[in-house]
């Protein structure tokens, strides 16, 4: 199947360690705050059911330069499961790359890019 090339008009977010109080662990509000937006944009961009076969998938992102591009990915990773594929482990997603560019913030995007295997 080929499937359309996803756009998210998108500030881009690394993926958030939890934090740990002595009242338990949570994720720090402004990465809870991404990625309820991310999930929204990417349900409003993808008409299919989550994909459960291998893929590949290709990130083209831009923004502020401030976050290591394996920590993007992964934010983005963890918003996309249940939505464009039922899981981001290694039997779905077997093959992944991701290039940045610098860019203004008001300029941020994703685009994103899946391929059959």
């Amino acid at each position: 199947m080929e499937y359309p090339e996803i756009y998210l008009p998108l500030r881009l977010m690394s993926k958030a360690r939890p934090r740990v109080t002595r009242f338990g662990a949570y994720m720090p509000k402004p990465y809870q705050d991404w990625r309820k937006e991310c999930v929204e944009l990417l349900k409003e961009a993808w008409p299919y059911d989550p994909i459960d076969h291998p893929i590949s998938v290709s990130i083209e992102c831009a923004g502020a330069a401030r976050g290591d591009v394996d920590n993007y990915m992964g934010a983005f990773f963890d918003a996309a499961n249940k939505i464009l594929w039922v899981d981001d482990r290694c039997s779905i997603i077997k093959s992944a790359c991701i290039s940045h560019t610098k860019a203004k913030l008001a300029d941020s995007y994703w685009k994103i890019r899946i391929c059959d295997l």
